[in-house]
Formats: C-alpha cells, structure tokens, sequence
C-alpha cells in the first residue's frame, strides 16, 4: 500500500501533514484510522460537492457517514445532530464556518478521535481572506479537546507546510512528502487571445477520456467564459454558490462525475 507508512502514524494517533499527489491514497489515510479508532471523527472540507461525493462513497460500503451543510432543512440537520448524539456516526464532514454558527456547540461537544483537514493547502491560502475561518481552526482543535490532526493536500511547499501546522497549532507533526505528478505549465497570453487558447485547449483528446476543469476568479468571469465555449460547441455547465437549488448542484456534480 503506498499511503502505509503515514497511515500507520495516524493508527497510533500522532498528528500528520501529508502532502501527496492526487491518486496517492489521501482519503483512504484518513478514512481507515476514523473508522478503526473509536468514537467520530470530524473531517473538514472546503466544498459540498466534496463533502456529499465521499458521504455517499462511505455509505455504499456501509461505513456510516454523514454531513452537515447549510443545504439541510432543520429537520435534517435534527437527525443528524442526534446520530452523533447516539454515538452513531463514525465520519462527520463539515466546512470550516460550521464552527461558528449558531449550532456551534452541538459540534464542539464531540470530543473526535481525529480532526482532519482535507485540502489543507485552504488554511494558508484563503485562511486570511477569502474563508477566513480556515484561519481559526486552531481555535476548533482546542475547542473539541485538542484530538490528533490529519492534514491532507497536494499542493504544498516547505514554507507553506510549516505555515499550515503553525496555524493548526501542531507543530510536532510529522510530515510526509511525496513527488507531485501535477505540472504547471505557463503561458503569455495576450488578453484578447484568452479565450481562443482556453477553447483550443479544451480541444485537446485527454487519455482515458477525462473532463477538463477550469477554476475562475469570479462568477461573472465564469459566465463570459461559458457562454463563449458553448458558442464554440463545447459542453460547458458551470457549478458556482449561487447555481440554483441543492438538487440542481448534485446533478451537475452526478453529470461531472458520470453517474448520470
């Protein structure tokens, strides 16, 4: 098993930060040592696409999991508040500003066997602007009883990986680093030739039949671009904050991932 080594050092219940390619086994580090140790644990995660596509990978294997998001009616969110209640759930994943809801200290009475931070790269790049509770999660470690941290990306330097356990508090960690197979490439482009080379690019066959995604800045910048690649025959949905009702984003989400 290639992820065996840092896996073993969350068994034991020492804090990681894993730093691995995509592939690697990122989720199956966290996953094994939740569901071996006793108790929940509370994994955090930047997006409710995320969030549902692991609930619902955990579930068809029977491991009971579940989120909570602001998608869910109070009655929903009842239920689940009472299954970790009832010792019931073994994986509980949330976004960082749950913490600082209302509800905050339904969660913050759960003592977890771990707190994992998915996508860890998030605490260094939009904890001090963008989501600024990805800053705070040092203050939510100590509120749920200072449990072990597992923090998982593929995109993090020296300098960003010691930024990241300097903000969670876990200076201690071991780290574990493996070689990207993520390349950047970089082009000049000039600003009236953007869109032209975006499409070109999306032209090009992907082994395997993969799907491209492209991340924008801006929801308007999004919309100017799909509208543009659709014009140039390319199949286009775009997924934002605003996209329509909960059952609108899992569909687009299940038609990303081809289930649907």
């Amino acid at each position: 098993m290639t992820a065996s080594y840092p896996l073993s050092r969350q068994l034991c219940g020492q804090s990681v930060l894993v730093v691995c390619p995509t592939g690697f086994g990122k989720t199956l580090c966290f996953q094994l040592p939740a569901i071996l140790r006793s108790g929940v644990s509370v994994v955090v995660s930047p997006l409710k696409a995320l969030m549902d596509d692991q609930v619902s990978a955990l579930f068809r294997r029977k491991i009971p999991s579940t989120f909570i998001n602001s998608d869910l009616d109070s009655v929903e969110k009842g239920i689940r508040y009472q299954q970790l209640a009832d010792k019931i759930i073994k994986l509980l994943y949330v976004a960082p500003e749950r913490f600082f809801v209302q509800n905050k200290n339904e969660l913050q009475s759960l003592k977890p066997s771990f707190l994992v931070i998915d996508e860890a790269h998030c605490i260094d790049q939009w904890g001090r602007d963008f989501r600024p509770d990805y800053g705070r999660l040092n203050e939510v470690r100590r509120a749920l009883g200072s449990p072990p941290v597992l923090a998982f990306t593929a995109t993090a330097g020296s300098d960003m990986q010691k930024r990241i356990l300097a903000s969670l508090g876990v200076d201690d960690a071991r780290v574990f680093v493996r070689r990207p197979n993520i390349s950047l490439l970089r082009w000049e482009i000039l600003p009236n030739e953007r869109l032209e080379t975006i499409a070109r690019l999306c032209r090009i066959p992907i082994p395997g039949g993969g799907k491209v995604m492209i991340f924008v800045p801006t929801r308007n910048i999004g919309e100017t671009l799909q509208g543009y690649l659709r014009d140039q025959g390319l199949e286009t949905p775009f997924y934002h904050a605003k996209l329509g009702s909960a059952w609108d984003r899992e569909q687009l989400l299940k038609r990303f991932m081809g289930e649907s």
